[in-house]
């Protein structure tokens, strides 16, 4: 069984990922919650997928309604600015 990329999902706002273990995880990144689950999943790691920028963490970041907050999910925050970065987009 091959892992899905987020892109490829039904549910527009539900993030599933594979994690190195290929337990699939689930955040909803529109809500503190999801944010706060996703803070534990990126804390080891720079990317979603793997170990370089792709197409999963495009799609994760496009999820975000709001840059994390970095005092609350300081990983999430690292990882937004980071993606943020690469695609060129300006965080306030």
């Amino acid at each position: 069984m091959s892992p899905q990329t987020p892109s490829s999902l039904v549910d527009p706002l539900l993030i599933m990922m594979c994690d190195p273990r290929c337990v699939v995880v689930q955040f909803d990144v529109s809500t503190e919650a999801g944010v706060t689950g996703f803070d534990g999943f990126i804390s080891s790691k720079s990317y979603v997928e793997g170990y370089s920028f792709s197409d999963a963490d495009k799609a994760v970041f496009a999820k975000f309604t709001a840059t994390p907050d970095a005092t609350k999910t300081p990983h999430a925050y690292r990882w937004f600015i980071h993606i943020a970065t690469l695609t060129g987009q300006t965080v306030a």
